[in-house]
């Protein structure tokens, strides 16, 4: 943990014994997916036992426990849940953790109006993502624009945002257009020896003392 390639040597890691097991071309398994260590699947099964015995059996990654849990109606991944609705139709919405504080940059922060505006739209383009119906969308735009009120910003201001830009982000999370290739640079950094020799503790007492 900590170090820039981790995720990387993860996914590496895991990526590596998923395919020896052959899990995305199993009949069974709907959809499996993964990201860094959180594993998520869709399992045609005869019960929840059957459908997490199946993946406890197929995904063995040395060294490491995967616990997992199974539900027949609906199933929390990361911020997003997913669930059937009445039509037995797989619909999934924004989730947000129970120990989840809502700290966002409040509006009495130095920070200048457009990285303020542009923390609102990211928000806006992160629930369009999580949202497969529109309705789910607009009420979780309301919840965010509700959140970003209650940090201190003006209400007139967070609605003028909203207004221009929710539509916007709902039309940019159904375009399925790739976005071009670039070429791929490879950066290195280099540990700077200078580190060994400083002393932080000195610096604070220097600091204090002028």
């Amino acid at each position: 943990m900590g170090v820039a390639s981790s995720p990387d040597l993860a996914n590496l890691y895991g990526c590596f014994f998923e395919d020896r097991a052959g899990i995305h071309s199993h009949p069974n398994v709907s959809f499996y997916g993964r990201y860094i260590d959180d594993c998520f699947g869709l399992v045609y099964a005869k019960n929840k036992l059957s459908a997490k015995r199946l993946l406890e059996n197929l995904i063995l990654f040395n060294n490491c426990t995967i616990e997992w849990s199974a539900s027949d109606s609906y199933m929390t991944f990361l911020d997003m849940m997913l669930f059937f609705d009445k039509n037995k139709i797989l619909q999934w919405c924004p989730y947000r953790k129970p120990l989840n504080y809502f700290e966002h940059i409040s509006w009495i922060s130095a920070y200048p109006i457009y990285m303020k505006k542009g923390t609102f739209l990211s928000k806006l383009s992160w629930v369009a993502m999580l949202s497969s119906q529109y309705n789910t969308y607009v009420s979780a735009c309301r919840e965010v624009a509700d959140i970003y009120i209650a940090r201190g910003y003006p209400p007139m201001l967070i609605a003028s945002w909203l207004q221009e830009n929710y539509s916007v982000h709902w039309d940019a999370c159904l375009n399925n257009n790739k976005p071009t290739k670039a070429d791929i640079l490879i950066l290195k950094s280099e540990y700077n020896i200078f580190w060994d020799f400083f002393n932080i503790q000195l610096l604070a007492e220097r600091m204090k003392t002028g």
